[in-house]
């Protein structure tokens, strides 16, 4: 797969789990689905905040693709992008060295 179209396909599964789990009244009613959903959402948005926000290099495999990866000028598109934003900080701690709110 080429790395455009994969791009395309996180972006795309991103949007099409978001929609359900917002819209999609049925997929409430059964627990094993709506797991299944928040998981791929999770993976999905992992993976694009991986790829717009990339943060350890070192642990960057040769067959990883990063929007650094599509630009001329890295340090112009990393002051466009911006720092990470605050809400995607999450997405990026695993969800075992997460703290519960209550604990």
């Amino acid at each position: 797969m080429e790395s455009a179209e994969h791009l395309h396909d996180e972006i795309w599964m991103l949007q099409q789990t978001a929609r359900r789990l917002l819209h999609d009244g049925v997929l409430h009613t059964d627990r094993v689905l709506k797991n299944a959903a928040v998981e791929s959402f999770t993976i999905h948005a992992r993976g694009l905040t991986e790829f717009l926000y990339p943060q350890d290099e070192k642990r960057r495999r040769i067959t990883d693709v990063i929007a650094h990866d599509f630009v001329a000028d890295r340090t112009g598109w990393i002051s466009a992008r911006g720092a990470i934003p605050e809400a995607l900080h999450d997405v990026l701690t695993p969800a075992r060295r997460r703290r519960r709110p209550d604990s």
